[in-house]
This record gives structure tokens, C-alpha cells and sequence, in this order.
């Protein structure tokens, strides 16, 4: 009696790993000082947009904290308490199973298709690079080999950096690779509306671009998913460090269509009949609730140009063009 207290009532989100890192925003405060045994707090919920959300990977809850500073020498006493409302639109039409499945599937490249596909210039500029990597590796080797054949100090260290040199070289491969082998088509998004649940674009208003080469049996596909935010540890002492996710859940197909031939030099999405339904997106995905930079619920869609031989395009949608009260029952 007598003490001084604070109430708070917080969004937070607890990310479902054994480290891990959490997160939560606060929703409600009320300070008073301790004068009776049962308090009842009249809370304006209708300035609260927020709802809770059990996920795969993180969860958001409600949180409610109570602190009295009645501490002489050890912690003042507090405690808290979580809850999860069951939502009254439970959402529905998702694909279910692994979204990264559908998010991000798995790119089968010709590794000769795709280099017959580039152009005489830019051909050689990649037989040019492939000899400058292999020629550092070939290099990196000997050295390796050197070193161990003298048995002098400091032979760990030494071999340790050249292998950290030989790994940035393979990656420094792999990447401008796939910076040559995606020059074959030429692609991008046009304009974005305002997305509400009421949107249809035909392909030819969404996507915009050319290939340099004939293309059979183009897939297009626009795909969304709510995207799970978190952050876990890993490591320990020296090594240890916070590591950021984003995880895609509830995925769902807006748009498939396969074309058997699209001719070098015309618009690709002329190709492509019918048009992007949005609707289904929205009562299908939950709406996006941030609780801090790294952690919370988003929305995520974008457009996908699959091919059996060619590397693929994905084109991330802008979502500051979704209209979010359309998420939420009218």
C-alpha cells in the first residue's frame, strides 16, 4: 500500500526457437499508486490495431505487465501474463504445406542452354571471367600445397585465409553466372494501383519486358504468402551473434498460366491470357502487423517467370500498394 505502480498492456512477439530474441510494442499504460487490493482498468481498445496470431515460427500475444516499486535491495515485485484471442475470421484458402515450396521453387538451369543464349560480347566476357576465377583458384591451390611442403609457423593461419580466398572466388563464380545467364530476358513490373480486394490486372498492365531469345513453355505465376519476422542467437562467447528471419507461411497461387512459345523481341506479357484476381489474397493471408523493424506478420507477393531450362525471374510486388483495411471484415 502506498507504493508506486504501472500497469502496461503490450503487443509482443515470441519467436518459437530454443535462443531466442523477442520483441514487443507497447499498446497501454496506466501509473497510480497502490491504494486498494482490486483495481478495474477501463482500456480504449478501439485505438488498438493489433490482433493476436499463432504461427509456425512466432506467435503474437497480448501481454499484461504489473510492477510496484516496493523494492528495498532486491527486484521490485512483478508479474505478467499472455493471452491469445480466437480470431473471429479465421482465415482460409491457403495451399497449406511448405510455402517455401511455392515462394521460392527450385530453379533447374541448362548450363549450355543458357550460355548459347548469350551474345557473342558478352559470351566471352564470361569465358574471360570463368579463367580469371579459375586461374585464382588453380593459384590458391599451389599455395596451399607450397606452404604445407616447407612445415613452416604459421602454416594454420596462412592456409586458413587462402581458403577463405578460394570460397569468396567460387562465390564471386557462381554470382556473376547468374548476373549473365538472367541478361537472356530483359523484365520488370509496370506501375502498381492501389492493390484492394477488388483488383484484377491483366498480365500485360502487371509485367513488362522482352526476351533476346525465342522462349517455349514460359510459366508465369503470382504467388503471395504471409511472411513470419523474428530474431533467434546462435553461438556462444565471441561467436555469438543475432541472426534475422523472415519465413513465408500460408502461401497461395493468384495466377498460373504456362505459354507454349513467346517470339524473341515482343512484349511478354501480351503472351499471357486472363488477368491477376488480388481478391483471394486478401481473405486468404492475415493483415501485416508490425511490432518492430525485425519482428512481426507481413504480406509479401511477387511474380515468378519459370522456365525448365532458362534461370528464373522473380519480381518482388511493392506492398505499400496493398490496401490493408480490405484484410479486415467489412
Amino acid at each position: 500500500m502506498g507504493k508506486n505502480a504501472e500497469f502496461t498492456l503490450e503487443l509482443a512477439s515470441e519467436v518459437h526457437d530454443s535462443s531466442p530474441v523477442n520483441d514487443e510494442t507497447n499498446l497501454y499504460t496506466d501509473k497510480f499508486v497502490v491504494d486498494r487490493t482490486e483495481y478495474e482498468l477501463e482500456i480504449p481498445t478501439d485505438s488498438f490495431e493489433c490482433f493476436t496470431y499463432k504461427g509456425t515460427h512466432a506467435s503474437i500475444v497480448l501481454r499484461a505487465n504489473l510492477k510496484v516499486d516496493d523494492a528495498w535491495i532486491l527486484r521490485d515485485s512483478q508479474v505478467s501474463r499472455t493471452t491469445q484471442f480466437k480470431l473471429v475470421d479465421a482465415r482460409s484458402g491457403s495451399l497449406g504445406g511448405d510455402a517455401t515450396e511455392v515462394i521460392d521453387p527450385f530453379d533447374t538451369v541448362q548450363f549450355g542452354k543458357n550460355f548459347d543464349a548469350l551474345l557473342s560480347g558478352k559470351k566471352m566476357s564470361f569465358i574471360l571471367m570463368s579463367l580469371f576465377c579459375g586461374l585464382g583458384l588453380l593459384g590458391g591451390s599451389w599455395l596451399i600445397w607450397d606452404i604445407f611442403s616447407q612445415e613452416e609457423d604459421g602454416v594454420v593461419v596462412s592456409v586458413f585465409l587462402i581458403i577463405i580466398l578460394l570460397v569468396a572466388t567460387v562465390c564471386l563464380w557462381g554470382w556473376q553466372k547468374n548476373s549473365f545467364f538472367r541478361s537472356y530476358i530483359n523484365v520488370s513490373l509496370r506501375p502498381i494501383p492501389d492493390i484492394t480486394r477488388n483488383t484484377c490486372l491483366p498480365i500485360s498492365q502487371l509485367v513488362s519486358g522482352k526476351s533476346k531469345i525465342d522462349l517455349k513453355n514460359m510459366t508465369l505465376r503470382v504467388v503471395a504468402c504471409n511472411m513470419e519476422m523474428g530474431q533467434y542467437i546462435r553461438g556462444s562467447g565471441s561467436n555469438r551473434r543475432t541472426v534475422s528471419f523472415e519465413e513465408p507461411v500460408r502461401p497461395i497461387i493468384l495466377y498460373s498460366e504456362r505459354v507454349s512459345h513467346i517470339p524473341a523481341r515482343q512484349e511478354i506479357g501480351n503472351h499471357f491470357p486472363g488477368e491477376v484476381d488480388f481478391g483471394p489474397m486478401f481473405k486468404a493471408l492475415y493483415p501485416p502487423l508490425e511490432i518492430s523493424k525485425t519482428h512481426g506478420l507481413a504480406v509479401y507477393w511477387e511474380v515468378q517467370l519459370l522456365h525448365d531450362e532458362f534461370i528464373d525471374h522473380e519480381l518482388k510486388g511493392p506492398t505499400d500498394s496493398i490496401e490493408v483495411t480490405d484484410f479486415f471484415i467489412k
